[in-house]
């Protein structure tokens, strides 16, 4: 085995994997003949120690299944994936330990397998939040998203613009006073460089070398965006552009700064079997760790 790992100090931070406010994780991984994956189990920490253990299980490169537990390894919750024909997620669904829905999200796409609407449900099949998208011919995609909170109904209006090698680097945000974020990538149109937001300026570093896992997300297809789409955010979907794994984001804000640094352990042919991120600040050195993760192949 060999591992990777960042060794100068950097201050940032990020997440390999993306997780939405149920906890359902995308988590990016390869597809590949030789080797295909099986299952994932996370092992999330806080400043206290181990929080929470997640299992993530796949059968034909797509996740099927995953599987809650608290830090005494008990049994909390799990959610259940569902595809269409294309091998595109139709249904996300997540269960209480009693077997009794928590939480359901339902997506559709139109004829070029981009995301056009997504729809999520509470434990009473009440529509708490409801994502549409209009693919325009500018360039632009406009996303319009109804949610209920606190008992009243609220509407966000988005733009996120697409360049010219089909990916989307910035986001608008008509609500919020014009809140933006925009990406900007490598010479190769193939790496986030930075990311700038709220006087919040992110940037990247990668390993020299490609890992035998390439960056996919099962589920989503070949549309890229659809990751950005499924977030309805530039800042949680901004990974999908990446053919490199993180080493390292630096986050520098007005007053302060962070980092989130990644270590990976690699088999014989390359594959990724284990990775570790840590989180530090410039208020607090020492590095704390936030992801445990292995990775299981067949």
């Amino acid at each position: 085995m060999k591992k990777i790992a960042l060794l100068i100090t950097l201050i940032g931070l990020g997440f390999t994997s993306c997780e939405d406010d149920n906890g359902n994780t995308i988590i990016p991984e390869t597809q590949n003949t030789e080797k295909q994956l099986i299952k994932i189990i996370q092992k999330q920490y806080n400043s206290s120690g181990l929080d929470r253990i997640i299992n993530h299980y796949y059968e034909n490169g797509l996740k099927h299944t995953d599987s809650f537990f608290n830090s005494n390894n008990e049994f909390t919750a799990y959610s259940k994936h569902t595809y269409n024909s294309n091998n595109l997620i139709i249904s996300l669904k997540s269960y209480n330990n009693n077997n009794i829905i928590t939480n359901q999200n339902d997506i559709t796409y139109d004829n070029q397998n981009r995301i056009i609407t997504k729809t999520t449900q509470n434990e009473n099949g009440e529509i708490v939040n409801n994502v549409s998208y209009t693919h325009n011919n500018n360039n632009t995609i406009t996303s319009i998203e109804s949610y209920t909170s606190g008992g009243m109904s609220n509407t966000i209006s988005k733009v996120f613009y697409i360049n010219n090698e089909g990916r989307i680097h910035k986001e608008t945000n008509d609500s919020f006073q014009q809140q933006l974020i925009e990406l900007t990538f490598n010479n190769n149109n193939n790496n986030i460089v930075s990311k700038t937001y709220d006087n919040t300026t992110v940037t990247y570093t990668y390993p020299e070398n490609t890992f035998q896992n390439t960056l996919t997300y099962p589920g989503l297809g070949d549309y890229k965006s659809n990751l950005v789409l499924f977030y309805n955010s530039l800042d949680n979907g901004d990974q999908a552009y990446n053919d490199k794994h993180t080493l390292s984001r630096t986050y520098n804000y007005p007053n302060t700064s962070s980092t989130k640094r990644y270590e990976y352990t690699l088999d014989n042919e390359n594959y990724i079997i284990k990775s570790l991120d840590y989180n530090s600040s410039n208020l607090q050195p020492e590095e704390i760790l936030r992801n445990d993760i292995e990775y299981f192949y067949e």
